[in-house]
């Protein structure tokens, strides 16, 4: 099976995050995030969320 990161397209390979380019052969290819676009997926969320939070309180304080 192949992982891919489903935002950079970069590829595992034997524990490592490589630029390889695909060859869509028979092996199946799953998605997920390698470390450095899952920390900036996470750190938008956290963002987001802090945001939300902010905002809720406001309203409530107003």
């Amino acid at each position: 099976m192949v992982i891919q990161c489903c935002v950079c397209k970069k590829v595992r390979v034997k524990g490592y995050w490589r630029d390889v380019p695909v060859r869509h052969g028979k092996a199946p290819v799953s998605h997920g995030y390698c470390p450095r676009c899952a920390e900036a997926a996470f750190a938008e969320i956290r963002a987001l969320r802090a945001n939300t939070s902010l905002n809720s309180v406001q309203s409530l304080t107003a």
